[in-house]
């Protein structure tokens, strides 16, 4: 015996929201004839329509369920967790600093605000993604931050794959840092130090001169 979308619909469980928004999309897509069409089909050919429209459904919940929980988690930051630290998605603890994040990701994590920044910051937050890799931002009063990380291995941690028209590497205690930006101004730093792998962005690009500075400390 065939079965109406209605009675197929009916297993699966989302919200009435979803349910109309896929059967709208049907419709405006195929439009009422393909629906007719649809209808007319012998059993075996409706049976392969009918288990499209559930395999949208099982693709599609739970991406919006996914990007919905994120959303919510950026928003309302303290619904989850402990007095200690807090957890804001998946595999991501807010802590209350750069000792808790320390202990979180299982590595010695420096912070940077006691250094020269070229901004003064008047917001530190400390992230551990993973329980893997260190993550402290920065943030000024005019919007400006910086971004430093820190992570076991020799990858690239810095997460950002943005092109950028000047690289250059320069050497600071016989550690190669590699420098990206754009105008003559530099954004990224990136480098590695016994065994882990470590950035710097700034959100305002500054000289290289500037970036040795603030990295002299970093590194040492």
């Amino acid at each position: 015996m065939s079965r109406s979308y209605d009675e197929i619909m009916e297993r699966i469980h989302m919200s009435e929201e979803a349910h109309e928004r896929i059967l709208s999309n049907v419709i405006r897509e195929g439009g009422e004839k393909e629906q007719e069409k649809i209808s007319s089909f012998h059993p075996p050919v409706r049976y392969l329509a009918a288990a499209a429209v559930v395999l949208v459904c099982v693709i599609t919940v739970p991406v919006v369920y996914h990007l919905q929980n994120i959303s919510v988690a950026q928003e309302d930051r303290t619904t989850i967790g402990t007095d200690d630290n807090v957890q804001i998605a998946n595999g991501i603890v807010e802590c209350v600093s750069v000792e808790e994040l320390s202990e979180k990701v299982g590595f010695p994590v420096y912070d940077l605000q006691e250094e020269i920044l070229p901004f003064k910051a008047d917001t530190v937050e400390y992230y551990s993604y993973l329980e893997e890799l260190a993550e402290i931002e920065y943030t000024g009063s005019d919007g400006d931050y910086a971004v430093y990380r820190k992570e076991k291995g020799t990858e690239d941690c810095s997460g950002d794959y943005n092109e950028y028209s000047l690289r250059d590497v320069i050497s600071l205690n016989d550690i190669q840092i590699t420098l990206k930006g754009d105008d003559q101004r530099y954004n990224l730093a990136i480098w590695t130090y016994e065994g882990y792998s470590y950035s710097l962005y700034l959100s305002e690009g500054i000289s290289e001169n500037e970036f040795q500075d603030i990295l002299n400390a970093a590194v040492n």
